[in-house]
């Protein structure tokens, strides 16, 4: 069975125990907080099915989007999972990068960091039901009280956009502390948290780390100042997710940027795509970021092999 249907038997059992009409408010709710506030570490989960409304809205988006980030760890580590031990997931929410980690490295003890008691119980009976293997949870609000515990690996998912800049600087920086080898961040893909990120590699690389991916190389970003760059992942959309979204489409495209970072030097992609290629008669065109240049790769037909790869490529990729 997929991960992505398990997760909505799972949910469904959830929603078995709550009122729907409720359900579907705090979906509402939800939704418009997210797109019309800032969020400034504000509390939107005060209820049980506020909790699950966030579940069902964003598990299966975090899920995905963190899955691919991993795929690329292993890509450019070549590493075996074993070499992982001890992970801490910071704001882990209800658990879905938590999911995508034990996939992953299975033989790891996970500790989730998350300071919503409502997300943390939540959390404990998806974990419970998925996986059928106790995680460590620990309540606790970052900013009040920093993390002491290290881990091979440190991650947090769709966090950094919570916190005012200053508060964001402090606990990125403790991140990098904590982690024995890597650190991995993934956020949406917007303008703004591209703007973060950027800030990101600043501070790691004053921490120590190198930057394995995305980028192909360590100098000033080339794009120009208002663009951006960003991953893509397709995620299947449960019936669940479509009624409360109002969703006709069986999927959605997650959005989404990220950056892994090593304190061991790896080798790097040296060619990342950066839009959606555009597939003419008989050629592709993709714009793609090199260690010297962006530029656009135009793959013909008569590269037979390369055609065929290029037609199936997106945003994110490397090629």
């Amino acid at each position: 069975m997929e991960r992505s249907n398990e997760i909505e038997i799972a949910l469904e059992e959830e929603i078995k125990q709550i009122n729907p009409e409720k359900l579907k408010q705090e979906a509402q709710n939800l939704s418009r907080r997210y797109c019309e506030e800032e969020r400034k570490s504000q509390n939107f989960i005060s209820s049980r099915e506020s909790a699950l409304a966030y579940a069902i809205i964003r598990m299966p988006a975090t899920y995905t989007a963190v899955q691919t980030v991993l795929k690329e760890w292993k890509d450019r580590t070549k590493l075996a999972s074993s070499k992982i031990q001890t992970i801490l997931d910071l704001g882990a929410g209800t658990g879905a990068a938590t999911l995508a980690l034990k996939e992953q490295f299975p033989e790891a003890d996970i500790t989730c960091v998350e300071r919503e008691e409502e997300m943390i119980q939540l959390g404990k009976r998806l974990l419970s039901f998925l996986v059928d293997e106790k995680t460590q949870w620990v309540s606790q609000d970052l900013l009040e009280k920093p993390i002491e515990q290290k881990a091979d690996l440190v991650m947090e998912s769709y966090l950094c956009n919570e916190w005012k800049e200053e508060d964001r600087k402090k606990v990125i920086r403790q991140m990098f502390e904590l982690a024995n080898q890597f650190v991995i961040f993934v956020e949406p893909g917007t303008p703004e948290s591209f703007k973060r990120l950027e800030t990101i590699k600043l501070i790691g690389k004053e921490k120590g780390f190198s930057l394995i991916a995305p980028c192909t190389h360590d100098g000033p970003c080339k794009l120009e100042e208002h663009d951006w760059c960003h991953s893509i992942c397709r995620v299947q959309r449960s019936k669940i997710h479509r009624r409360l979204k109002q969703g006709e489409l069986p999927y959605e495209d997650e959005k989404f940027s990220y950056l892994i970072f090593s304190k061991t030097p790896y080798p790097r992609a040296e060619r990342r795509i950066l839009r959606k290629p555009i597939i003419e008669k008989n050629r592709v065109t993709i714009k793609v970021c090199t260690k010297e240049e962006i530029t656009e790769l135009i793959v013909t037909k008569k590269e037979k092999e390369l055609y065929q790869i290029a037609k199936k490529k997106k945003c994110g990729d490397t090629i």
